[in-house]
C-alpha cells in the first residue's frame, strides 16, 4: 500500500546503537535530499524527541522554520516516557524540531501534553503485537521454567529489563515473603542487563539481605538454601547463622533469573511455560510484557499507572493499587503499587490456580482481540502515512 516504506528494524530485540540501525542510518543519509520523505525517529538512547548523529541536520532545519519538502523530510518523534510529565528541552526539541509525535498510550500523551508539547502534534499510535502468534493455540512446545525443579509447580513469570523502574526488589521480597513455605512455586525472571547491571549479582545481594533481616525479625526460619544451579541467585557467603538453611526447601532455590538472549519468535514459548505473569514496576510507557501475558491467557497483574491502563482493567486483569507516588528519573513523578496489595493478589492468583483465574484470562484475550486484532497499531501507523502523504503533501 505504501510503495517506497523502508525500516530498519532488529531480529530479536534492540538495545543501544546496534550496527543494524546504523547501518540502516548509514544507507539513509546516503539518498537525496528529495528522499525520504517521511522520517520516523525511535531511538531511545538519544532521549525524548532526540535525533541520532547521523540526523541532526533535519532537526536544525525545522527548527529553522525550514518546512518539510525539498531541503528535509517530515520529521515524526516515536517517543514515550513512564512519568506524568517531560523536562522543558525535551519538550522544545519536540515542538521545535519534529512534525509530528507519536506516543503509545492516552498516560503518554496526556504528560507530553500537560507538559507544553503542542496537543496538535501528538498522535497516539499504540503499541502490537502480532496475537496470532501470541496465543497458546500456537505454541507447540511450552518452555520448561524449572527443569531442575520438579517439585515447582506453579511458575509466575516477570519479564523486564534491570532497571530500578522495574521495582524489582518489591518483586523479589514480595514473592519471597508469601511463598517462602510454598515449595510448589516458583518465580522465573527473564531479564537484560541494562545500564551495567549485574541481575544475578545484585539480586543474590538483595534477597540475602532482605532473607537474613526476616530471619533476624523471627519472622521465618529456613528460607535460604545453597544449591548448585548457576541461574538461580543463592549464595550462603556473609550469612549468620539463624539465617541458614535448615534443608534444600529454601525460596531461593525457587527462584530463577535468566539473562541469555531469546530471540523474540521463542518468547511465546516463554510465557505458555508459565503459569500467571506479575510486574510490579513505577510505570511503563506501554507495558509490552503485560500484553504479552495477556494474550497468552495468563493471569497478569501489573500497577495501576501508566501505559497499561490502555489495555488492563479490574475485570480482564489483576491491577495493583497505588500507594502513593515517587520522584521518577527525571522531572515526574511515577507509582510505588501498594507492597500489601501485591502479596495478596499473588495469593489470590496461585489460591484461584484450579479454575485457571478463567474469567480474567479469557476476557483479557478477547478484549485485545477486540481492540488490537489485526496489527491495530501498525495499521494506525499506516493510516498516519497515507494522510501525511495525501493532505499535508
Amino acid at each position: 500500500e505504501l510503495p517506497g516504506l523502508r525500516m530498519n528494524s532488529c531480529p530479536n530485540r534492540c538495545f543501544g546503537p546496534s550496527t543494524t540501525v546504523a547501518s540502516a542510518l548509514e544507507k539513509l543519509t546516503a539518498v537525496n535530499l528529495l528522499e525520504p520523505r517521511i522520517v520516523v525517529v525511535h531511538v531511545a538512547y538519544t532521549g525524548i524527541c532526540g535525533f541520532p548523529e547521523e540526523l541532526k541536520k533535519y532537526g536544525k532545519l525545522a527548527e529553522q522554520g525550514i518546512s518539510w519538502g525539498w531541503r528535509r523530510p517530515y520529521l515524526i518523534a516515536r517517543a514515550m516516557t513512564e512519568e506524568d510529565r517531560i523536562d522543558e528541552h525535551a519538550v522544545r526539541r519536540c515542538n521545535l524540531q519534529f512534525d509530528e509525535v507519536w506516543v503509545p498510550s492516552f498516560f503518554t500523551k496526556r504528560a507530553f501534553e500537560t507538559s507544553g508539547v503542542d496537543p496538535h502534534k501528538v498522535y497516539r499510535i499504540p503499541e502490537t503485537i502480532d496475537l496470532d502468534e501470541f496465543s497458546r493455540a500456537a505454541v507447540k512446545a511450552p518452555k520448561v521454567l524449572f527443569p531442575e525443579s520438579p517439585s515447582v509447580e506453579f511458575v509466575f513469570l516477570s519479564v523486564f529489563k534491570w532497571e530500578e523502574r522495574k521495582n524489582w526488589k518489591v518483586l523479589l521480597a514480595a514473592f519471597s515473603n508469601v511463598f517462602r513455605d510454598v515449595e510448589s512455586v516458583g518465580l522465573y525472571i527473564k531479564t537484560s542487563k541494562y545500564g551495567g547491571s549485574e541481575p544475578m549479582d545484585q539480586a543474590r545481594r538483595f534477597l540475602l539481605q532482605h532473607l537474613t533481616n526476616q530471619a533476624n525479625n523471627g519472622k521465618f526460619w529456613g528460607a535460604l538454601t545453597h544449591i548448585n544451579n548457576s541461574n538461580a541467585p543463592n549464595d550462603d557467603d556473609g550469612l549468620d547463622d539463624r539465617a541458614r538453611p535448615l534443608g534444600r526447601a529454601g525460596v531461593l532455590s525457587r527462584i530463577r533469573i535468566d539473562t541469555s538472549s531469546l530471540p523474540s519468535s521463542q518468547m511465546p514459548s516463554l510465557f505458555a511455560g508459565a503459569d500467571a505473569f506479575v510486574l510490579p514496576s513505577h510505570g511503563e510507557g506501554w507495558g509490552l510484557p503485560l500484553m504479552e501475558a495477556m494474550a497468552m491467557e495468563l493471569p497478569t497483574i501489573g500497577t495501576d499507572y501508566g501505559g497499561s491502563t490502555d489495555f488492563m482493567t479490574v475485570n480482564n486483569s489483576y491491577p495493583l493499587r497505588v500507594a502513593n507516588f515517587g520522584q521518577g528519573f527525571t522531572v515526574g513523578k511515577w507509582a510505588n503499587p501498594s507492597r500489601a496489595h501485591l502479596k495478596e493478589i499473588l495469593r489470590s492468583v496461585w489460591e484461584k490456580r484450579a479454575d485457571g483465574n478463567n474469567e480474567k484470562v479469557s476476557r483479557a484475550r478477547s478484549d485485545l482481540v477486540n481492540e488490537y486484532a489485526g496489527l491495530a497499531g501498525v495499521q494506525d501507523a499506516l493510516n498516519r502515512f497515507k494522510h501525511i502523504l495525501k493532505e499535508v503533501a
